[in-house]
């Protein structure tokens, strides 16, 4: 601690230093400001002037002023079936308008539920693959080599036979309404 002054201080602790007011109740590091509680560089410095941290706490905390603000008598209240019955109108929730932009179709999650961004995927180390095709072990439908002949035979068939139906036009996406539209 190095003083400043008759009220001020210099805390160092390591490489960080920071300027306090004893009067004025501040520190650098604001923690003092912002609590009301001394920081532990004016706590050092309380020490080394042989007084009490408790006279630096702000009256905010002080017991006489909580039982200042709670003296005051509460009264009770009946259960709400005792209540007198009135002739105004109960009051109607809020008119629900639609919110301008796009609708949103997800619900929207709290803060601390998982968004499942995170999540991991099981791997699938370990596991034996069946085609279903053959029915043998090792790859499956898609990779299959039985697959791949027939695919390449069947669809070389299938886009002829279209070309040769339609005047030498490859079916479009949509069908008869995508036609009918000019596409």
């Amino acid at each position: 601690m190095v003083p400043a002054g008759h009220t001020r201080f210099e805390v160092r602790n390591g490489w960080e230093g920071f300027v306090g007011d004893e009067t004025a109740r501040t520190c650098t590091c604001r923690s003092w400001q912002l609590s009301g509680v001394p920081c532990q560089h004016a706590i050092a410095v309380i020490y080394l002037l042989h007084r009490e941290p408790d006279e630096y706490v702000s009256r905010w905390y002080k017991k006489d002023l909580f039982v200042a603000t709670y003296n005051h008598y509460i009264q009770g209240m009946n259960e709400m079936g005792q209540w007198p019955s009135t002739d105004y109108q109960k009051p109607l929730p809020p008119i629900k308008r639609r919110m301008p932009g796009r609708p949103q179709h997800k619900r929207r999650r709290d803060a601390t539920e998982d968004d499942g961004k995170n999540r991991k995927r099981v791997s699938r180390m370990g596991q034996l693959n069946h085609c279903k095709l053959c029915g043998t072990t090792g790859h499956n439908q898609r990779s299959c080599p039985t697959n791949e002949k027939v695919s390449v035979e069947s669809s070389s068939n299938v886009d002829t036979r279209a070309a040769s139906v339609r005047g030498g036009k490859l079916p479009t996406r949509g069908g008869k309404a995508a036609s009918a539209r000019g596409g």
